[in-house]
């Protein structure tokens, strides 16, 4: 598990949400280069609260942290390739390649 702080006062965790508080913000611009294929970009914006985080350890007790917050901010490439079909449903397949900054507030 990696250490993102000094102490994070876990062993265990279980199979709980890791952040109960935050917020996602995202944008995503995709452009038809060839016919059913499209290419972009896009970047989003994550801010977690873990001053109340929702892991819990196994016997109950809340997990501590020594830190706020957690932002993220991933830049990505995109691509889709949506498939012909007859209906008004279109299925596709959507491929994202992203570089993804945190940023972690200390108490």
């Amino acid at each position: 598990m990696p250490k993102f702080s000094k102490t994070i006062n876990i062993h265990k965790v279980g199979s709980k949400k890791f952040v109960k508080k935050g917020f996602h913000l995202g944008a995503e611009y995709r452009r038809e280069v060839v016919e059913n294929f499209q290419v972009g970009a896009g970047l989003d914006f994550r801010l977690s609260s873990l001053k109340e985080p929702a892991d819990e350890i196994e016997d109950g007790e809340k997990a501590t942290y020594d830190y706020d917050n957690l932002i993220s901010i991933p830049l990505y490439v995109t691509s889709r390739y949506n498939f012909k079909n007859s209906t008004e449903i279109t299925p596709s397949i959507k491929l994202n390649l992203e570089y993804v900054i945190n940023i972690i507030e200390i108490k």
